[in-house]
């Protein structure tokens, strides 16, 4: 599976969990944007950027990239606090989701989907 699919696949369990708490969810017309759907909650448009993991860490735990990196220089140029997103929202290989405000984020480099953060952010 390439990473348009993954990409694909997180952004389908998105809006089906999105919908499935009966929240209204939007799509951009174009990808040149931060986020990936938008999703009203009580009235206030909320822009979600969603990302699949399928990478562990040496713990077996899933690891998520908050970052943007060059395919030509390979240097970082946007880590996910630099970006105009409110929630992020992560699909994991395992069938897990995951959904945090962009404020909830301190590490802009990695996030390690341990089980502290399975209790604290885990949506079922």
């Amino acid at each position: 599976m390439n990473s348009k699919q993954k990409g694909n696949i997180g952004i389908g369990m998105a809006i089906a969990h999105f919908t499935k708490l009966g929240l209204t969810v939007s799509l951009p017309l174009t990808d040149s944007q931060d986020y990936d759907i938008i999703v009203d909650i009580d009235g206030v448009l909320q822009k979600v950027q969603v990302k699949y993991t399928a990478s562990k860490a040496t713990s077996n735990h899933y690891i998520v990239p908050l970052r943007s990196i060059s395919g030509t220089t390979r240097k970082i140029y946007k880590t996910i606090i630099e970006t105009d997103i409110d929630i992020l929202f992560i699909y994991s290989e395992d069938g897990n989701s995951y959904c945090l405000s962009i404020n909830d984020l301190s590490n802009v480099n990695m996030l390690t989907l341990n089980e502290e953060f399975k209790g604290k952010y885990l949506i079922k």
